[in-house]
């Protein structure tokens, strides 16, 4: 993949994290409690977008944060 950024790499490797992760059976449990479907898929909804979401961050802030640290980007590394 060249010529992408190493940022948006990290955020797409954590959105694809964030929606394979294991947190999603745990949003099934309460979604399944509440007895009202409308109320289930908002509540999945949005605990599917701010998972994803999360992780993607994550994943961004913890790439930009490893690459400071390696220290100087060499000539082909771009943000």
């Amino acid at each position: 993949l060249r010529g992408v950024p190493t940022r948006v790499m990290a955020l797409g490797a954590g959105i694809v994290h964030g929606l394979a992760g294991p947190g999603g059976v745990l949003g099934v449990i309460p979604a399944v409690q509440m007895h009202d479907a409308r109320l289930a898929s908002i509540y999945l909804f949005f605990f599917c977008l701010t998972s994803t979401l999360t992780m993607g961050l994550f994943a961004s802030l913890y790439g930009t944060c490893s690459s400071r640290l390696a220290g100087p980007r060499n000539a082909g590394d771009d943000q």
